[in-house]
């Protein structure tokens, strides 16, 4: 969970909640720097927030405050990394620390997923002696098919004899009202407490997990690798940061919001002299898309319910993870194979991995017109969005977006990484990489992307109405929170 700090003249303020942040401080100070860059990839980023002069606590990081001089240091608490190059047996040693740590409680399930990950920490549990309940979350229709996340989470919990709840978390977009889809829309924002937005949203997750009696959730979120990157460029794409300088064509529209709103990777993002695309791309993984995007999506599960990531814990990167090759993180080639023999270990035979996700990977048209549709009816409501964004500049973005498809924003080396079974086992690893290397677009032409100008409505109406929230909390508990 991501962990804000502030200073002001009252002193330091701490809290895992933007909103606590604002109503402590007793008056919301806008970042606007942070909002050019939601624009452009939907969650903050390292070094901003909502609240100007709040900072998220880095991974592993320490803040001492001294309370005479008012006088804050953070420190990244990264500890000594051996040269060694990481082994299997220092994955078994790292998981298996890690999984000793979780106090197992009553209401404790792990979600569980047709992946790597979460089949790890169940087997790892198995191992002692432990039989996790799991949960397993996904769309009605999707939980249907047997080779996506639900079904292979099904033949997993009946090998092992584990307890799994089926949690059916159906479509709460389509049939709705614009009223009722409006306000349906400001309750996620609210939950997120604006920090990220990805669709499809289900906002009624967390309370079907607590009448399910879930106290405590287990997620197997881990950093041991990502996609493969044949570039520098395509390492950035793959982790969702975008500019408006990835877009290769001139539009007129688009390059007005590129010179407005621009925004660049702050200096914690920019690639380090010699690092590789590997590295590089599974550092930003580490650094911006576990606190930026993943977090905010397990604090909307987090209210009255606690979230453990076992897998991500500071010593599990110190011992492992900065020490893999980038060959061995690429694809999570080493994780997958401690995987594989754990498994077999465990059940004495291997299930295949899920070929598809608990949800929609991509919004209808008809979804991504309702959404427009109630993002321009949360623009018109708003208090702040007036003094943000000119009417004209709102009613041209409208214009095109009803102009134009949605068109799903596909990496080519994305598509490679999820290669036919067959040629993963007939085609020997190196001449895999060569090949992916070979296929994989130059920088100069790399991902084709298509610019969603629906989408940059949907986050102008995220980030007023995140404004507005934040703005009357510092209002209404600004006396309660003062400092005498």
């Amino acid at each position: 969970m991501n962990l804000w700090y502030l200073t002001n003249e009252a002193g330091l303020i701490v809290s895992s909640s933007m909103r606590l942040l604002a109503m402590a401080s007793g008056v919301y100070q806008p970042d606007h720097e942070a909002f050019k860059w939601f624009l452009g990839n939907g969650q903050l980023c390292p070094g901003k927030s909502w609240h100007e002069g709040a900072n998220l606590l880095p991974g592993g990081g320490r803040l001492s405050y001294a309370f005479h001089q008012r006088k804050i240091q953070v420190t990244a608490e990264v500890g000594h990394v051996p040269r060694r190059k990481a082994t299997l047996k220092d994955i078994e040693q790292a998981v298996s620390q890690a999984i000793a740590c979780v106090k197992v409680t009553p209401g404790m399930r792990l979600s569980l997923s047709g992946g790597v990950d979460s089949r790890v920490v169940l087997y790892e549990f198995i191992r002692r002696g432990i039989k996790m309940p799991c949960v397993v979350v996904g769309d009605p229709e999707y939980m249907q098919y047997p080779n996506c996340d639900c079904g292979i989470a099904r033949e997993i919990a009946r090998h092992t004899g584990v307890d799994l709840l089926p949690l059916e978390l159906p479509d709460t977009i389509s049939g709705l009202e614009q009223d009722d889809l409006y306000q349906h829309f400001r309750r996620y924002v609210a939950s997120l407490e604006g920090c990220g937005f990805t669709p499809p949203f289900r906002v009624d997750a967390n309370q079907r997990m607590r009448n399910a009696g879930i106290t405590d959730l287990i997620r197997g979120t881990e950093a041991f690798g990502w996609l493969f990157a044949a570039n520098h460029l395509q390492a950035r794409q793959i982790v969702a940061i975008n500019l408006f300088s990835d877009y290769r064509e001139s539009e007129p529209l688009r390059d007005q919001l590129a010179e407005r709103m621009p925004h660049d990777l702050p200096p914690s993002l920019m690639r380090r002299n010699g690092e590789t695309p590997a590295a590089w791309r599974d550092r930003l993984y580490r650094v911006y898309r576990v606190p930026c995007f993943l977090n905010p999506m397990d604090s909307a599960l987090a209210t009255r319910m606690n979230t453990l990531h076992p897998f991500v814990y500071n010593s599990v990167i110190r011992s492992v993870v900065l020490r893999l090759s980038d060959r061995d993180r690429t694809d999570k080639e080493l994780f997958k194979k401690y995987c594989v023999n754990l498994e077999r270990e465990v059940i004495g035979r291997n299930l295949p991995f899920a070929d598809g996700k608990p949800f929609p990977l991509q919004d209808d048209q008809a979804k991504h017109d309702a959404l427009v549709h109630v993002a321009l009816h949360a623009l018109r409501k708003s208090a702040c969005a007036a003094t943000m964004y000119e009417p004209e500049l709102i009613e041209a973005l409208l214009r095109i977006a009803r102009q134009r498809q949605v068109k799903p924003q596909e990496c080519n080396t994305a598509r490679l990484s999820q290669m036919p079974n067959f040629f993963k086992r007939h085609i020997p690893k190196p001449l895999r990489y060569k090949l992916k290397t070979w296929v994989g677009i130059q920088p100069s032409r790399d991902v084709d992307l298509t610019f969603q100008y629906g989408w940059i409505l949907v986050r102008m109406a995220v980030i007023c109405i995140t404004v507005d929230m934040l703005t009357e909390d510092a209002k209404v508990f600004s006396k309660e929170f003062r400092a005498p």
